[in-house]
């Protein structure tokens, strides 16, 4: 009789535990398996600024007629390429602070001065600038001792 209860309980198992596996759906969205996270991640760059200039003189200089004082009508357009909407900004400066020096005999020197769309300006001065305004060399005398004279300007544009 032990052996018929016992066979009989193994089989009431074997029934409940195939009924039990047969019908059992795991829903992991709704359970104590649920687990989540999120992160955001902030995607940034930049583009730093950048400007090209050009100047239509030809090989960078200008050859200028010392002879005469007054504008020398070589009037050159400057045009920039800059990646930015900002206004621009455009500062002279000159190696010889604003002289031509003569080459060979550096007491010999002929002051001049650059014209902004046919405004005066100083070197190191800050002034507004559009792409295609015009520069122009006036000299405030002439030289004397025949020669070179030479300066060199540096121009340059930025984003104020």
């Amino acid at each position: 009789m032990k052996h018929l209860l016992g066979l009989g309980a193994a089989a009431a198992l074997i029934v409940a535990g195939s009924a039990y596996a047969g019908g059992y759906e795991h829903d992991y969205g709704h359970d104590c398996y649920e687990c989540s996270d999120s992160v955001e991640i902030l995607l940034q760059g930049e583009i730093e600024c950048s400007c090209e200039i050009t100047f239509n003189a030809p090989a960078g200089y200008l050859d200028l007629n010392l002879l005469f004082s007054g504008a020398k009508g070589l009037t050159q357009v400057l045009n920039v390429d800059c990646n930015t909407d900002d206004d621009l900004q455009v500062i002279f400066e000159s190696a010889n602070e604003g002289y031509l020096v003569h080459q060979v005999d550096d007491t010999y020197k002929i002051p001049y001065h650059l014209l902004l769309n046919a405004a005066n300006t100083v070197f190191g001065t800050q002034y507004a600038f559009v792409d295609g305004d015009d520069i122009d060399v006036y000299l405030d005398d002439v030289g004397t001792m025949a020669g070179i004279y030479s300066d060199t300007v540096t121009i340059t544009v930025f984003v104020d």
